[in-house]
């Protein structure tokens, strides 16, 4: 039945006088769940009789279940609980809000109809248009001819539904469609979407969903940088959910969920770039895992296509056995620092110079845990043999050069050719916990593992000198533990081993005549060449020459033929801790190790790679330590603090380049009893081992360093601080420290110290707007002056003089989205010669 229809019933019925003769204010009917209530606190509730029909014209209102309806007049049938309503509806629900001009609604079956519709469903905002609740799980509003105050029969003027999560009168965020099918609590879908910005249309759409309870699905950002140009970023977020009874318990347990992400990005100097991002877990929690990609055709780079994949998935196969496969790869190193530094300047990954592929299968044991792993990484670096044991030899390994010819490029892009094999290991890993023997305090515990890798030699990014290394290693130890007092406990382990591992290749593949300075390195044969060497020199073979023949040199000479196939070893640590006091714990430990033969870890080890524990295998090393300590730990006040001294015993000749010799550290922190200020400190100093022993420009390195930490978050919450410095101070000169190359013309001081300094405020201004400031600089490099006599404004280890970054960012909550208003600079500047970049924004 039309509204017109209806209204001219009303009167008929009116002007017959066919009322019945009882009238109330309030009327009651049913009982228990099928009660209902009609009032017109106003004016009174007529029954009709013959048509068993309840009338109300002075704003009546009708109460059943969670259901509430208002209208000036109301036509209510009590058989069917259908209502018939007119002039400024309101229809109250359990989570819901309408107003109409008019409507038709069914109680019972949770069915209607309503006309010019505004109101909202949760956080779901409708306005306009024609309203139709299909039962209690679907609601749909569609386009409807807007001819509601009108009898004639002219061309209705047709009005679409606008969708929107903002309640203010005008949404600043809206969706107009012909039709929303809107599901409560769960989903609301929609066709040929035209996107609204107060009132603008200013995006299409052809489809769109969103699924309830969850967050905004759009982020939008727009900007404009000084590397990237304009930009405009759009991401859409998908959250799904399945909840489903359990197998075993029968509860209601979540079965999936999973949140995409996935956009794009439009730069005006780089062109167009693809992102997506997907987090998930299926099966009851049996498998989850987060995935990221993002590709861009680069046209600030010819035919260079830049991309990344990263993330990792984990299964549960059963109870004791996971599985585990991940993957961090990127094109170039450069994609993080150019296409993410102004989306989240405090979280910055900054430069990733390896790519990497890795899997894993565990079986978990009460007793035992069995493993399976395989491995696979590369890394940026350059096609040259690397004297491990200098310092500054690797300091350009960074820099860009395309072809590898020692000349700078100007599009900063670095060839794939740089990225060389460090690993392709498989590895087997037996261990068990500490098992006790019987009642007694002592504890067996074993490791076995066996592996193959890659050794990649001395020129990473060669397969020249590439060679496969297989192994094995068994290790048993035995742990006695006894309390010698009430407050003194002695712990003592021992233990035995025995390894073997082969490189199935005796050389590095040089050619001769020998000796002969590969790059920065002097060769006596294919298969051993002498560390620490000075190389500054024309040739690098006569400076340190003992005898005045060619190829004699007072440096240590490591040859492959004395690398052992099979070695023993054993070692002891003993621990002793006494608590002094209930908040104060003082410690000794000591640490001996020693075996029968020189491995291959050991090999590399005196050579100066510092990564080959990680690269290749993590052999146990000879080592000789001492350890002591004192903890004191208060909870009133909440204070902590302690000191600890290390010192390698071994003899000066036994250590290698860039071991720690000793070091004396120290720090503490503090927290109020509100927990909203906390401050840390820690610094100390360290004394390292530069270059090989035998190498008579070693220098046994004391440096400083020191951070401090502060956070201030004050109940309220209307701000918060947080506050961090750290700084690495080298007291030593090392007067070796500049590496010429006259092919590279490269001047790094690795005297050069570091500080760095950040600063994270956010500020909520008020209800609805949030100020954040974010700041970092960091200093490396010396203020003096380069040895032509021009300041010197870079240097450090990497070659970064000092750089920095700052963003500064206004949040305004718009109810349906945030809205950022930012700016963020940095200025990222190495030097290499004359060439170089600096100023990104």
């Amino acid at each position: 039945m039309t509204r017109c229809s209806l209204l001219l019933l009303l009167l008929i019925l009116t002007a017959t006088g066919a009322w019945p003769q009882g009238r109330a204010p309030a009327l009651d009917l049913g009982e228990g769940a099928e009660a209902i209530r009609i009032e017109s606190p106003a004016g009174m509730v007529q029954y009709d009789e013959e048509r068993n029909l309840l009338y109300g014209t002075e704003r009546v209102v009708i109460t059943y279940r969670e259901r509430r309806l208002e209208a000036d007049a109301i036509v209510f049938d009590p058989m069917t609980r259908e209502a018939q309503a007119f002039g400024d509806v309101i229809l109250d629900g359990p989570r819901e809000h309408f107003e109409a001009d008019s409507a038709w609604f069914n109680f019972r079956s949770e069915e209607g109809m309503a006309y010019n519709v505004r109101g909202y469903d949760g956080d779901i905002y409708m306005r306009g248009a024609e309203f139709r609740q299909l039962s209690g799980e679907e609601i749909i509003f569609r386009r409807a001819a807007r001819n509601w105050d009108r009898l004639d029969t002219e061309e209705p003027e047709w009005v679409t539904p606008r969708y929107t999560t903002c309640e203010f009168p005008e949404p600043h965020v809206a969706l107009r469609a012909r039709e929303f099918d809107l599901y409560p609590s769960d989903r609301i879908f929609a066709r040929h979407v035209v996107i609204e910005v107060l009132g603008t249309p200013v995006f299409y759409l052809p489809f769109f969903t969103r699924g309830l309870g969850a967050g905004q699905p759009w982020d939008i950002r727009a900007g404009y940088s000084s590397f990237l140009g304009g930009f405009v970023n759009v991401r859409y977020n998908y959250r799904h959910r399945l909840y489903e009874p359990d197998p075993v318990t029968g509860q209601l347990e979540r079965k999936s969920a999973g949140h995409l992400r996935a956009g794009v990005d439009f730069f005006t100097r780089r062109g167009l770039a693809y992102a997506a991002e997907y987090g998930y877990t299926f099966d009851y929690g049996r498998h989850r895992g987060r995935w990221q990609t993002y590709m861009i055709d680069d046209r600030g780079r010819e035919d260079d296509r830049r991309w990344l994949l990263h993330g990792a998935h984990r299964w549960q196969i059963s109870d004791q056995l996971v599985g585990l496969i991940g993957a961090d790869l990127v094109g170039d190193p450069e994609m993080y620092e150019d296409f993410f530094f102004f989306r989240d300047i405090e979280r910055e990954r900054g430069r990733q110079a390896e790519r990497r592929v890795y899997g894993a299968l565990t079986y978990t044991d009460e007793d035992f845990v069995s493993r399976i792993s395989t491995d696979w990484r590369e890394r940026l670096s350059r096609d040259r043999v690397t004297n491990f044991s200098e310092p500054s030899d690797n300091n350009d390994d960074f820099f860009f050069d395309r072809d590898g010819d020692g000349e700078e490029e100007t599009d900063e892009r670095f060839n794939d050719s740089r990225y060389g094999r460090v690993s392709e290991r498989v590895e087997y890993r037996f261990s068990t916990n500490e098992l006790q023997i019987g009642h007694l305090p002592l504890f067996y515990d074993l490791d076995l593992r066996a592996f193959g890798n890659l050794d990649a030699g001395l020129n990473r990014n060669s397969t020249g000198d590439d060679a496969r290394v297989y192994g094995i290693d068994l290790y048993q130890s035995l742990l006695w533990q006894v309390r010698l007092t009430e407050r003194l406990t002695l712990l003592v382990r021992g233990g035995l081993g025995v390894a073997a591992s082969e490189r199935d290749s005796d050389s590095f593949d040089i050619d001769g005549p020998f000796p002969r300075r590969v790059d920065n390195v002097i060769f006596e044969d294919d298969h051993s060449f002498y560390v620490g060497t000075d190389l500054t020199g024309d040739d690098g073979l006569n400076d340190f020459a003992i005898d005045g023949t060619e190829g004699a040199f007072d440096t240590e000479l490591l040859d492959l033929d004395d690398v052992d196939t099979v070695w023993l070893y054993g070692d002891i640590a003993t621990r002793l801790q006494a608590r002094l006091s209930d908040a104060l714990v003082a410690y000794a430990e000591w640490r001996l190790r020693e075996s029968t033969g020189q491995s291959l870890g050991e090999f590399w080890a005196e050579a100066g790679n510092q990564t080959f524990l990680e690269d290749l295998y993590a052999y146990r090393l000879d080592e000789h330590w001492m350890e002591l300590g004192l903890r004191h730990t208060l909870r009133r006040p909440d204070i902590a603090s302690g000191i600890r001294y290390e010192r390698n015993l071994q003899g000066h000749s036994e250590i290698y380049n860039a071991e720690r010799i000793q070091r004396l550290s120290a720090y503490t922190s503090w927290r109020n009893a509100a927990r909203t200020l906390q401050v840390a400190l820690s610094g100390g100093l360290e004394e390292t081992q530069l270059r090989h022993p035998s190498d008579s420009r070693e220098l046994q390195q004391t440096s400083l360093f020191a951070g401090l930490n502060a956070s201030v978050r004050p109940r309220s919450e209307i701000w918060y601080d947080n506050f961090a410095i750290t700084a690495f101070f080298p007291l030593d000169d090392d007067p070796f420290a500049t590496f010429d190359d006259d092919d590279r013309d490269n001047e790094i001081d690795e005297n050069d110290g570091e500080i760095s300094v950040s600063n994270l405020l956010n500020v909520k201004v008020s209800p609805v707007w949030n100020l954040q400031w974010f700041v970092r600089v960091t200093d490396r490099g010396d203020d003096g002056d380069d040895d032509d006599g021009d300041d010197d404004d870079g240097g450090g280890i990497s070659g970064l003089g000092a750089n920095g970054s700052t963003a500064i960012r206004l949040q305004r909550d718009l109810h349906d989205a945030i809205l950022e208003l930012g700016i963020a600079a940095k200025n990222d500047s190495f030097r290499s010669g004359d060439s170089g970049k600096s100023g990104r924004q």
